[in-house]
């Protein structure tokens, strides 16, 4: 579509198989965030397994932000739909 992006995340917090959380770091290039802190959570529970996905983000400042107001949500919900399909894969895979 013509628009130069570029961010930097950084991982915050790990605990393997359980949680993840990351953050974008320094100056980013987004279009409909500015930034953003996201990540999953992973619990047994007795019916199975119980994921819980997350996003926190800020909207961009000046003209972008109605990009932001816009199409903030939406975008949100399409990354944690795609953290969703991940996990099920790795975790098809990984057993």
């Amino acid at each position: 579509m013509g628009f130069n992006i570029y961010l930097k995340e950084e991982i915050i917090e790990r605990k393997v198989n359980d949680k993840k959380t990351w953050k974008t770091v320094r100056s980013q290039r987004l279009i409909i965030l500015d930034r953003y802190r996201m990540g999953f959570y992973i619990d047994q529970v007795e019916e199975g397994t119980k994921v819980t996905i997350f996003i926190v983000y800020v909207l961009p400042k000046g003209i972008k932000k109605i990009l932001g107001l816009l199409f903030g949500n939406w975008y949100a919900r399409w990354c944690v739909d795609q953290m969703l399909k991940d996990l099920a894969c790795h975790f098809e895979v990984t057993g």
